[in-house]
């Protein structure tokens, strides 16, 4: 079965309330704009079918950090900033998780290992970020910088504590966690650069069976596409005004 690849331009957000707009392939052959709104899952795959009856399947590339990141900055947009806080903790998380498959991956270790070692830390955050230090030290030869210590206490207090964060806050502590989640993207693809690329496209696609439509979306934290270089990075605050025009469709 033939894969047609469509890809969404840099200028694509998610629409605010955080559902998905996917364009309908069939009408966009002939000349029409059809869209539809599905809600997003870990798994990025989507069975739908347009306003004018076309049936499709859809594989959307994300990873769980990135989707996550992005429901993050819906939730600023939304007033959510407790939400918000939570989904970044947690985009934050799943990116160590990636870094660590990437990481131990490259070394020619097979899949069915990482995943039974997996299996001993995958409740338990602290275990999870030891696992990202050393496998970040064997890579790189060097210890990592990770989440500035404000910050992490910051999110203890929202997270187990209860604190009610403001918008400033849960802005200042999403930056942080783009910040270094972009400093560790911006090395994985300069020394990893195939096995990256090579995870979205073993994610859309599991089994052999694939389905008829691609989509890439736009990403905050890219993964089929270089990263933005520290300058040109954009802030959530431009993330989150950027939303309003998505909500036209």
């Amino acid at each position: 079965m033939e894969t047609q690849l469509s890809v969404l331009g840099d200028g694509y957000r998610y629409p605010t309330n955080m559902k998905l707009k996917l364009y309908c392939p069939h009408c966009s052959h002939s000349g029409d704009r059809s869209t539809i709104h599905v809600e997003p899952t870990n798994e990025g795959r989507y069975s739908a079918t347009c306003e004018s009856g076309h049936a499709f399947d859809i594989a959307v590339g994300y990873h769980d950090f990135q989707i996550l990141f992005e429901i993050a900055i819906n939730a600023i947009h939304d007033g959510y900033y407790r939400e918000a806080v939570g989904s970044f903790t947690a985009s934050y998380e799943r990116f160590l998780e990636f870094f660590v498959r990437i990481a131990v991956g490259a070394s020619e270790i097979e899949g069915i290992a990482i995943e039974q070692s997996w299996k001993h830390v995958k409740n338990q955050s602290e275990r999870q970020l030891g696992a990202f230090i050393f496998a970040y030290l064997l890579t790189y030869k060097d210890a990592p910088d990770l989440l500035p210590n404000p910050r992490v206490a910051f999110r203890n207090d929202v997270i187990h504590k209860g604190k009610i964060p403001s918008r400033a806050e849960a802005v200042k502590y999403g930056d942080a966690v783009m910040t270094a989640v972009l400093r560790v993207l911006r090395k994985l693809w300069v020394s990893h650069q195939y096995e990256v690329v090579g995870s979205i496209n073993a994610k859309m696609f599991p089994t052999n069976v694939q389905p008829t439509n691609v989509f890439l979306p736009w990403s905050s934290l890219p993964t089929n596409r270089e990263p933005p270089n520290e300058k040109d990075a954009p802030s959530v605050e431009s993330l989150v005004n950027s939303i309003g025009s998505a909500r036209q469709d």
